[in-house]
Order: structure tokens, then sequence, then C-alpha cells
């Protein structure tokens, strides 16, 4: 299916990082080797999701609408705290990783809600659709440069 708009693009890989999250919720203290590979990967995956949101999406939102730079900021700020969290969990014990995944789990659905309802319509509605493609094709190639970048590390 062809993205036509930032929402269905980011709100697809929003299911998958939530799906990811469950792999890793599900496996906690019944497959420790499971679980650590599927944290590695939701990392991974949020920091791609990250970094393309604020080098490309986020650049777009006009400085001069207070609403689009207050939803930015937050969000910003939130995705500070997501990867700081998932961080925290390698080095959690079992009962700690079980408290903060739930943790986790409510500041994802939160900051997912804030994008999908607030700053991706805002923008699907303020943005021309040659901007709109130009943001869409810009996450898709970063993140296959990502891909391929990590894909090279794991071969050397």
């Amino acid at each position: 299916m062809a993205n036509d708009s930032i929402i269905n693009l980011m709100s697809a890989h929003h299911r998958l990082l939530e799906a990811m999250l469950s792999v890793f919720k599900e496996n906690l203290g019944k497959n420790s080797q499971r679980a650590a590979e599927a944290l590695e990967h939701l990392q991974w995956e949020q920091e791609k999701h990250i970094f393309g949101e604020e080098k490309v999406i986020f650049r777009f939102c006009r400085q001069d609408d207070p609403e689009a730079c207050e939803l930015v900021k937050k969000l910003e700020e939130e995705h500070t705290i997501i990867l700081e969290m998932l961080g925290d969990l390698k080095d959690a014990s079992f009962a700690e990783s079980e408290a903060s995944v739930e943790n986790i789990q409510k500041l994802i659905v939160r900051h997912r809600e804030l994008e999908e309802k607030k700053l991706y319509p805002l923008l699907d509605r303020v943005l021309s659709a040659e901007t709109k493609q130009e943001i869409i094709q810009s996450i898709e190639k970063v993140r296959e440069q990502l891909k391929t970048e990590l894909e090279d590390k794991l071969q050397t």
C-alpha cells in the first residue's frame, strides 16, 4: 500500500513499535534471550522512528504556528524519555522491567495519540501534497539508509 499521507506512514510504524514492545513484554521472565533480542530490535526501530520525526517531519512545522511548536517541543521531550526508559530496561531486574514496560507502554500510547490526533492531521491539512510526498520519501529513505548501515556494521 502506498503511503499518501504522513499519518498513514507514521501510524503504520507506531503499530510496529507497539507490537515489538509486546513481544518484549511477552518474553520477560520466560525467555531472556528472546526478550533481549526483542528489546534490541525495539530500541533500534524506536531510534529510527524518532530520528525520522525529528530530522524530517518536525522541521516542516512552521515557526509561526504556536500550536505546532508546542506539540513538537512536547514530543521531543517525550522522545528523550522513551529512549532513556528503553535504555534502562537493559540493566533492570525482571520485576523492575515489568513495571517499566507498563510505564513505557502508557507513555508510548499517549505519545502516539498526540502525534496521530493532533500533529500529523495538522501537517496533512496545512502542507502541500508535494511537501507531504517529500517528507514521506525522506522518511522512507532515512529508514532504508539506517537499515543498510546497521547491516554493514553487523557484517564487519
